[in-house]
């Protein structure tokens, strides 16, 4: 860019002799300036923020959802931020909603197999009963045949 300006400048200023190697070099130092400058800028102002918001998402992808960015920006960066955070509450909040139904489901299985095994120990009593009455009805039956077969 400082390597430009001299040939518009010529353009529009009467050049002096001897003074074009001086503007030319002054022109290069306020490019470089100008470029270091810009430079500078964006390093603090994006850079160092889009670190952050990195090192934010590092976090939570190894599952610690615990962090939020709290930077402050009224820019593009910001909205970023605010997007960022919002999706990081919404983690919380889901997984605080899936550990709930988890432990709902966790009381109900155990409801579930207290129940199961009381219905178990409950045909376990009816199929006892039942071979008791079985063993009867042979005895019975038994009985039976032989005061018929002493009544004939």
């Amino acid at each position: 860019m400082g390597a430009v300006f001299p040939f518009f400048a010529g353009l529009f200023v009467e050049a002096k002799e001897g003074m074009f190697g001086w503007f030319m070099g002054s022109c290069l130092l306020a490019g470089v300036a100008c470029g270091a400058a810009m430079y500078g800028l964006v390093h603090v102002v994006l850079l160092k923020r889009l670190k952050r918001i990195s090192e934010i998402a590092n976090s939570i992808s190894q599952n610690d959802i615990s962090h939020t960015c709290d930077m402050q920006s009224d820019d593009m960066i910001g909205e970023i931020i605010d997007a960022f955070n919002q999706m990081a509450a919404n983690l919380r909040n889901m997984i605080g909603q899936i550990s709930g139904a988890t432990t709902q489901l966790a009381a109900a299985a155990e409801q579930t197999s207290t129940i199961t095994e009381e219905t178990s120990r409950g045909v376990q009593a009816q199929q006892a009963e039942i071979d008791s009455i079985a063993s009867a009805m042979n005895q019975m039956t038994a009985t039976v045949q032989e005061v018929a077969r002493h009544a004939t």
